[in-house]
């Protein structure tokens, strides 16, 4: 298993406890290192609209689609958030 999928199972880990704030910055580290990582975009974008954060959920689940435009959860939350 490499680091990356560590680090992302960690943030999953933090964001199903509702660590949010640690979730986001796990998930920001494992985009800026791995730019086509979909589901750390996505689950980043997830946890902004957790916290209110719409504009940064926005933005997070573009990118998603971005990378992969078939992304169903990506097109899901996208809808709920817009």
């Amino acid at each position: 298993m490499t680091d990356i999928e560590i680090s992302f199972q960690k943030a999953v880990q933090a964001f199903n406890s509702s660590e949010l704030d640690l979730a986001i910055e796990l998930f920001k580290t494992i985009v800026s290192q791995s730019p086509d990582h979909v589901d750390a975009h996505s689950h980043l974008g997830q946890a902004h609209f957790k916290k209110g954060d719409y504009q940064d959920s926005v933005n997070c689940l573009k990118k998603t689609l971005e990378i992969d435009l078939d992304h169903v959860q990506a097109k899901e939350s996208l809808g709920v958030v817009q």
